[in-house]
């Protein structure tokens, strides 16, 4: 009985979570096969280079709400490709996103956004990133420049319209500056995790900057983003796509956007077997050893 109840929680709490999307909000995306069916399905597009191209895609438009808040005026924006992979020597495996820069520049901002098509409420929601940054770096104006990523951001941008039924765009946005605090995106080089509350505001999970646009609303989130910012040095490592040269990118090998979850009647049911199973043999031991009752003679 007690192998049965072990067995049946382990099938029931370890089968299938991974590589789910749902209509709730929920994301969990840990391999690369999760990250290829998002790209192929057009649910995760890399940054364009147009900030105001009026013909834009909602989810490049939102892209662009999502950066302007974080790196607001000069440089603009990176044409970012993504891809699905897993490079040699297994540091990471999942999204690739390369930024290009243009003409050249060595200044980067690049970004990749995941458009749910839905309007989750989010308020009760944590977001867990595992990111993998090659190389951090420092960029200085005054010239002390640091190749590498600098900045990384994190956006959720609701869309809804308003009484004019024009569509209103506002982002909620969360960044960990390297430039302000030396040590917040880690040594590079490695998978850096990030953790975080979507109803938080500044500060957290660490976070050292907090920008949010008037009209956003958690309870419209069609749109979460991934941005970074970087200087491009001749250090910086080669990108591991030979398609995508020369190219600030970074790897993305878990976004988990979850609610904690409550006990259901499953787990109820598990929790019931175990006991059970625990505490039966305890019960007949005890019988068995008990000592057999003597009545006096009358």
């Amino acid at each position: 009985m007690r192998r049965a109840a072990v067995l049946f929680a382990i099938l029931l709490m370890g089968g299938g979570i991974a590589g789910q999307v749902r209509a709730d909000g929920t994301i969990i995306l840990n391999s690369v096969q999760d990250f290829q069916s998002q790209v192929t399905g057009g649910a995760v597009t890399g940054a364009d280079l147009n900030q105001t191209d009026p013909v834009a895609s909602p989810q490049q438009s939102a892209t662009n709400m999502a950066l302007a808040t974080a790196f607001p005026g000069p440089p603009s924006w990176n044409r970012t490709t993504v891809s699905a992979l897993t490079p040699p020597g297994g540091l990471w495996s999942g999204l690739l996103s390369s930024g290009t820069a243009p003409n050249g520049q060595p200044q980067f901002v690049s970004a990749w956004t995941y458009g749910y098509h839905i309007d989750p409420d989010l308020s009760k929601f944590n977001i867990h990133m595992g990111l993998y940054l090659p190389k951090v770096g420092v960029y200085n104006a005054n010239g002390a420049t640091v190749s590498g990523v600098n900045t990384v951001s994190v956006a959720l941008t609701s869309v809804y319209t308003d009484n004019n039924n024009t569509a209103i765009y506002g982002s909620r946005v969360w960044e960990f500056d390297n430039n302000l605090q030396p040590g917040i995106l880690g040594a590079g080089g490695a998978v850096k995790n990030f953790d975080l509350a979507a109803a938080d505001l500044a500060g957290a999970g660490g976070s050292n900057i907090f920008q949010q646009d008037p009209g956003f609303k958690i309870d419209k989130v069609l749109y979460f983003s991934i941005g970074y910012r970087g200087f491009l040095g001749t250090d910086y490592p080669v990108n591991p796509d030979p398609r995508t040269p020369n190219t600030l990118w970074i790897g993305t090998q878990a976004l988990d956007v979850t609610t904690t979850p409550e006990p259901n009647s499953a787990v109820v049911l598990v929790c019931c077997l175990l006991g059970t199973a625990l505490v039966r043999p305890v019960l007949r031991a005890r019988f068995h050893k008990r000592p057999p009752i003597t009545l006096p003679e009358p």
